[in-house]
């Protein structure tokens, strides 16, 4: 059974329900009829029990309820009715008018299929193979596409530290032991944490005033 395209399971008694409940949609279907075909007379059970659980898991499936329902009515102490309109799908529909159809047809009127379902299903899988292959290439080509469904790569581990030298950038004819002593500072804090090598103040201290880059 499939609910707005959703797939629902329901199986044993309840769909054995349905199915009664549907061959006669709008009219009663009587409690003894539903006993005499689920619970066969060499069966021992409790009849009440036993169909109304069964009710119950028929109207959870189809998110129906017993005190305002819009597919199974309850009928007291006599049975249940189907309410809901019911139609024939359109497959079934066909298969019953095509006879008649055909029999009102000459010869010659009648229409050869051009193509053989098998050609057609080889045709759709063709297709949905090369749909495929062209979502695969795109995604290893694209790293926002890729990344996105892969996720991104993992950063690598930052397992050391250098606080290079600071620049005296202040107006004024302060002499520079100031950002010296800030970045030895850094320096210090930063050798607190035990996960982190911090290269030493007396290492970092060539590099300042040069020009070199990052690398």
């Amino acid at each position: 059974m499939r609910k707005g395209g959703v797939r629902i399971k329901l199986q044993g008694q309840p769909f054995e329900i349905l199915v009664m409940l549907l061959e006669r949609p709008g009219e009663l279907v009587e409690r003894e009829r539903l006993r005499e075909r689920l619970w066969p007379t060499d069966t021992f059970v409790d009849f009440d029990h036993g169909v109304n659980s069964a009710i119950n898991r028929l109207r959870e499936a189809l998110g129906d309820s017993a005190d305002s329902p819009r597919y199974v009515e309850t009928v007291p102490r006599r049975g249940y009715r189907f309410i809901a309109p019911v139609e024939a799908p359109a497959a079934a529909v066909a298969t019953t008018i095509a006879p008649v159809a055909e029999s009102s047809l000459s010869p010659a009127t009648v229409e050869t299929p051009t193509s053989s379902p098998a050609s057609s299903t080889r045709k759709k899988a063709f297709i949905a193979a090369v749909v495929i292959a062209i979502v695969l290439i795109v995604t290893l080509i694209l790293p926002p596409v890729r990344e996105r469904i892969f996720g991104r790569p993992n950063p690598p581990h930052i397992q050391s530290i250098a606080v290079l030298p600071l620049n005296n950038l202040s107006s004024g004819a302060d002499p520079d032991f100031f950002a010296d002593g800030m970045t030895e500072a850094l320096i210090t804090d930063l050798g607190k944490i035990s996960a982190l090598r911090v290269i030493s103040h007396t290492s970092v201290m060539q590099y300042k005033g040069t020009k070199k880059p990052l690398p």
